[in-house]
């Protein structure tokens, strides 16, 4: 029988979820997998969102998000914990879409993003004219709204997942949110 000492440090299910993104990191090397369970429930709702705003594609979304936390998951052996697990997991979640959106022009043979989803309900009118406006932009302007506004990353963090300076973010998003203007008001 193994001593204890031996044995991986197991993270309850209620401890996970006050533990930080670093320390569930840090115990998923450790062989912890409910820790990392953890962090998928914790981050899941909001990659998935990011990924259907990029897309407006529900299917899409969840396999991109799918194929993100796989990412995640290869990279726990050589994680940093140095407090920016948020940009790490936007900067995965970010490749995996362009990397979609690459494939789908690839297979689709045309040079744009998915078309705007259909959807039935009435009051999302106004979500569907923002989608629609959103999928006009640059894919560069679209990346720094959805990072800032649906990834919920603050200008540093959006920085770091992009890998550009923290004045080219602020830049892309002026020049976003002006885009994002001048569209909503031809409509």
């Amino acid at each position: 029988m193994p001593r204890a000492s031996h044995l991986p440090h197991l993270v309850a299910v209620g401890d996970a979820e006050e533990r930080d993104d670093d320390a569930l990191m840090a115990a998923a090397r450790a062989g912890d997998r409910a820790a990392f369970d953890a962090l998928v429930r914790r981050h899941q709702r909001r990659v998935i969102g990011f990924a259907h705003k990029f897309f407006d594609h529900p299917a899409l979304a969840c396999d991109v998000a799918q194929d993100a936390f796989v990412d995640l998951l290869r990279a726990v052996p050589t994680y940093r914990a140095d407090g920016h697990f948020r940009a790490f997991l936007f900067r995965l979640t970010l490749n995996r879409c362009r990397m979609a959106a690459r494939s789908r022009r690839y297979e689709d043979g045309v040079g744009h993003a998915l078309p705007v989803g259909e959807t039935a309900a009435a009051d999302r009118e106004q979500e569907r004219a923002v989608q629609a406006a959103m999928m006009k932009l640059t894919e560069k302007q679209r990346e720094i709204l959805l990072l800032r506004f649906w990834g919920g990353l603050s200008h540093d963090e959006a920085s770091e997942a992009l890998g550009v300076p923290v004045g080219t973010v602020k830049s892309r998003l002026f020049g976003a949110l002006e885009a994002v203007r001048a569209l909503w008001s031809r409509r």
